[in-house]
Parts: C-alpha cells; sequence; structure tokens
C-alpha cells in the first residue's frame, strides 16, 4: 500500500512538472511566434521601403522596372506612359521643399485616379512619373489614359491654402507582339516620346512610333560606325575663311570637322558629334582634330610667306574637363611643327558656365602656351560680363542669331553695336559669325567688328582647297596692301592673339 502511495504520489509529480514544461513550451513558442511575426512585420517594412518612393508612397524606379518586365516575360499585353512634370523646382524655389513634396504628393494621387484597376503608378525620378497599363490592347488606348492623366495636371494643385500649377509633357510606348522589349527599352522609348512632346510649346502627350524606332535604330548605326570612322580616314577637316571686316583680307580659318560615312554620304555635325559625346568618343575625335589641325596649320604657315594665317579649333566641354588636354595639345604642335602663336581654340560661353573654374585653369595654360583664346557664340548662353572679365580670351564671336538682327532695324544694331564695344573695352577682338549679305558686311564693318566670317564670304571647303584660296587671296594683293599686315605688326583683324 505504501508503495502503492509513493506511485501516485510520483505520478502526480510528474504530471504536475509535464504540466508546466507544457505551459512553458507553449508559452515559449508563443514568444518565438510573435518574435516571427515582429521579424516578418520588419522585414516586410525593409522591403516596402527599399520598392517604393518615401514622398508619394508608389513604387520607386527599380520596382516599377520589376514590375514592368515581370509583365514581359508572361508575354502579356501593356503599355508604359511616363510623365514629365514642369514647376516643381520653381515650387521648391518659392515655397520650399514641404510644399514640392506635397505637391508630388497630390500629382501621385491625380496620376492613380486616371488608371484602370491592374495599372501601376511609380515615382521614377525626382520630377518624372511613370504608369504600367496592364490591361491595354492598343496603342490608342494608351494614349487616352495618357490624355485623361495630363487633363487632370492641367488643374491646379490644391496645397494648404495654395493653389499651384504646373504642366506635364508625358509619352505613351506600347509593347508590341512579337518584338523583343525590356522595361528599361519601353521605358527609353517613352522618355524619346516625351521629347517630342516637349517640342510643342502647349503641355501633351506623343506616342512612341515607327519614325521614333527608325530614328533610333539609325542611331545605333551611326555610333557603330563612328567608332570606327577615324581609323577608317572618314573623319576630315573642312576650313571656312575668314576676314579683315573693313579690307576683306584674308586672315585665317575656323577647322569644321566632317564625316564623309562611305553609306550616308556627308553626315552633319549636328547629327554625330552629340553621340560622340554621350558615348565618350569625343575624347578621341577631339585628340585627331587637334592632330590633324596642326598639320594643317604647318601646311598653311609654309605657304603664306610673310603673312600667316591662324587656325581656330573648336574644343568642347568634354575636353576643356579633361586634364590632360594641355598635354595633348602640346604633343600635337610639338609632333607638326605647327607655330603656337597662330593656334586659337574656341570653346563655347555655356562650356564654360558649366565649371568655368575647370576650364579657367586650362585656359590659363594654354594662355602660357602662346595660344589664342575664342569665346564662341556669345548671346546664345548667359552673355555674363562677370565671366567675360574672368577668361582670359583674345577673341569673341557673336553668334549668327545676334549678327542676322542688324538687318532688322536700329534697335537691334544698337545692341550689337554696344557688345562689339564692350568686347573692345575688355581688349578682345570681335568675329561676327554667319554673315550672307553684303548689307550685313557694311553695316558690321561700320559697328566695329574686326573680322567676319559666313557664307557671303566662303562656305567651309576642304583642307587642300582652303590652302588654295588662301594663296590666291594672297598673290590678288600686294604684300604691303591695306589688310595684309606682317606677323609682327599688330592690326585691327589680325587676331594674332594679342589683347
Amino acid at each position: 500500500m505504501t508503495n502503492s502511495g509513493e506511485f501516485v504520489t510520483a505520478i502526480a509529480a510528474l504530471a504536475a512538472v509535464l504540466a508546466i514544461a507544457l505551459v512553458v513550451s507553449q508559452r515559449r513558442h508563443r514568444a518565438v511566434a510573435v518574435q516571427l511575426r515582429v521579424v516578418e512585420t520588419e522585414r516586410d517594412q525593409v522591403r516596402f521601403q527599399a520598392q517604393h518612393d518615401p514622398v508619394t508612397g508608389l513604387v520607386n524606379r527599380g520596382e516599377f522596372l520589376r514590375l514592368v518586365d515581370q509583365r514581359l516575360r508572361a508575354h502579356a499585353s501593356l503599355g508604359v506612359v511616363v510623365v514629365d512634370l514642369d514647376g516643381i523646382q520653381r515650387i521648391n524655389d518659392s515655397l520650399g521643399s514641404e510644399v514640392g513634396d506635397a505637391a508630388l504628393a497630390e500629382v501621385a494621387e491625380r496620376i492613380q485616379a486616371e488608371l484602370g484597376t491592374l495599372d501601376e503608378a511609380g515615382r521614377l525620378t525626382g520630377d518624372k512619373f511613370g504608369a504600367l497599363l496592364r490591361g491595354v490592347r492598343s496603342q490608342i488606348q494608351a494614349e487616352e489614359t495618357a490624355r485623361r492623366v495630363s487633363a487632370s495636371l492641367m488643374e491646379p494643385l490644391s496645397v494648404g491654402d495654395a493653389r499651384l500649377t504646373i504642366s506635364a509633357r508625358i509619352g505613351v510606348a506600347v509593347a508590341r507582339e512579337g518584338q523583343t522589349h525590356t522595361a528599361a527599352d519601353l521605358v527609353r522609348d517613352a522618355d524619346i516620346a516625351v521629347a517630342r512632346a516637349r517640342q510643342h510649346r502647349a503641355a501633351g502627350v506623343a506616342v512612341f512610333d515607327d519614325r521614333d524606332r527608325q530614328a533610333i535604330e539609325q542611331r545605333h548605326v551611326l555610333e557603330r560606325d563612328l567608332r570606327h570612322a577615324n581609323e577608317r580616314g572618314e573623319l576630315e577637316l573642312f576650313l571656312q575663311p575668314l576676314v579683315a571686316a573693313d579690307t576683306l583680307a584674308a586672315h585665317g580659318f575656323e577647322a569644321l570637322i566632317r564625316w564623309r560615312h562611305p553609306v550616308h554620304g556627308m553626315v552633319s555635325p549636328v547629327t554625330f558629334i552629340p553621340i560622340a559625346e554621350e558615348t565618350g568618343l569625343i575624347l578621341e575625335i577631339g585628340t585627331w582634330v587637334l592632330e590633324e589641325g596642326c598639320r594643317i596649320l604647318r601646311r598653311l604657315h609654309e605657304r603664306s610667306g610673310s603673312v600667316a594665317p591662324y587656325l581656330s579649333l573648336n574644343v568642347s566641354g568634354h575636353q576643356l574637363m579633361d586634364p590632360a588636354l594641355p598635354m595633348r595639345v602640346a604633343l600635337a604642335l610639338g609632333a607638326s611643327g605647327a607655330p603656337a602663336a597662330r593656334l586659337v581654340l574656341e570653346v563655347t560661353e555655356t562650356v564654360m558656365m558649366d565649371d568655368i573654374d575647370t576650364g579657367l585653369v586650362a585656359l590659363e595654360e594654354f594662355t602660357a602656351m602662346g595660344l589664342g583664346i575664342a569665346l564662341d557664340d556669345f548671346g546664345t548662353g548667359y552673355s555674363s560680363l562677370s565671366y567675360l572679365s574672368r577668361v582670359p580670351a583674345t577673341i569673341l564671336k557673336v553668334d549668327r542669331s545676334f549678327v542676322q538682327r542688324v538687318r532688322a532695324g536700329t534697335a537691334d544694331r544698337r545692341i550689337v553695336g554696344a557688345v562689339i564695344g564692350l568686347a573692345h573695352s575688355l581688349g578682345l577682338r570681335v568675329v561676327a559669325e554667319g554673315v550672307e549679305t553684303e548689307e550685313e558686311a557694311d553695316v558690321l564693318n561700320r559697328l566695329g567688328a574686326d573680322v567676319l566670317q559666313g557664307y557671303w564670304i566662303a562656305r567651309p571647303m576642304p583642307a587642300d582647297d582652303a590652302i588654295e584660296w588662301f594663296v590666291d587671296r594672297m598673290r590678288a594683293l600686294s604684300p604691303t596692301a591695306p589688310g595684309l599686315v606682317p606677323t609682327n605688326v599688330v592690326a585691327r583683324g589680325t587676331l594674332d592673339g594679342a589683347r
């Protein structure tokens, strides 16, 4: 009996221990479950923050592209809309970034309100939004959605007591059946359509179409061919003469690059220079221009006798920011034997203003080497007086848009005259670009321009023809005729690098 009682007691004790262990275990499991839920919630929060824009709550660019790619992999129809806003920066500057963020949040709400239940809006960059249209089956449907978004954004935004106006340019791209697309392709196509919409003054919508696609394909071909144009000998320099405004005596040339494409013929630099800048090829091409220009300058110098013409070469912004540029110039001069005093480097005002301090360092080095510095396209950028006073320039080139104003009337002539007078007061010689008529040449001479350049004098021509043009011009005048001045004499229009 005693043994039986002890056994019962032991069993009861064991049961109590097991019960306690069970309670502890349950609590522990509940605690672990709570911890797991907390961890999962934290992970969700981290994931959400990584995928969404904190200002608008929309998906960010990375997540937007992932969603588009996901739709493309499913071979489903879709369209992409890109909304590029104008006016947000103005709001930030005038009312502060908090108001600007509130305006962006309202824009996000308006865009999402115009989309279907299956569609997704996202914020791609600061002032740019995107919309993934999952339900569209045609380009027309996508364009209709884009126009609804455009109309909604024309209404003023209400932020507190303020009513704010913005504008938007919208581009549309639709994935076509049978064509290979990536999310980046579609967003790029919609961006290209935005650029076309921006060409119109009013806010508008543009759809990426076959013309845009052909332009992209042609650009890809040009980019591919441009990479080999130099080694294939397809690049060449054409020279456009510059003459004294008073005597029309020849004093120099501007070298202008040309690309003689084996299929497309002569490709305009307006077309291929932007490609070169975007791809980084501009440094290689720019180095070739320096070397070839110096070789041509040496030939000009050898043929000119006592009257040495100068040659000006254009320098891009990418080149000017390259710390090795002064060394490249020195090597080109040394290898060719060209006279440094007759070489002029042209930089635009806009290029200088991008990073004036870095640009000034390079220009000071060029000045120390004895080169002339020309400020090109003056009047198309900031036209800053402080900028003019800081740059160690010897020449100011007045843009053709200013030159053409001399035909318009007295007020415009006074403006051009004032620019010329300002340049002279700073010790700069003035080249008037884009002279196309005798009337313009006469007026510019009376206004005080030193040198003229333009089609009225001569069009750009191959280097060999330009050298012969210069020699023939010299032969037509005696060495002592007005305007043909020996190189050791500083005369109006000689542009010999002296201020």
